[in-house]
């Protein structure tokens, strides 16, 4: 619910003040976010150029995620998506896949030193 929130939060701001909150925005990490892809790619058309400021940590092999589509009917989720297919929406793509400890794989941003540094470069505001 976090990401939806986050995302609506966005839209929000974005129909009230335009291009006017897109300075005001440093950057947004959504860390395996368990959201329908359809759903987020109708969210990140919506938000303008506040996309850009958006970083997704994916994972291909999160368990849990994978649950949470086969519950959703068969729906991807934006955290296990493939990088390509997000990063075709505007936004910053990190791959966790193959990074980490884990069993259930949901948490392999935590445990990697890489994706951590991206993390802090984006809230930064440098090259992520």
């Amino acid at each position: 619910m976090g990401t939806m929130l986050t995302l609506e939060s966005l839209r929000q701001l974005y129909a009230k003040y335009g291009d006017t909150v897109t300075g005001k925005i440093g950057a947004v990490v959504f860390a395996a976010p368990d959201i329908d892809m359809d759903v987020f790619s109708s969210a990140i058309q919506r938000i303008g150029p506040l996309a850009g400021k958006i970083t997704v940590i994916a994972s291909t092999n999160d368990r849990a995620l994978a649950l949470s589509g086969q519950l959703a009917g068969g729906m991807t989720r934006v955290g296990a998506a493939e990088k390509a297919v997000i990063a075709r929406l505007g936004v910053r793509v990190v791959d966790a896949s193959a990074e980490g400890w884990g069993i259930v794989n949901h948490d392999l941003f935590l445990s990697n030193a890489e994706v951590q540094k991206v993390i802090r470069r984006s809230i930064d505001g440098t090259t992520a």
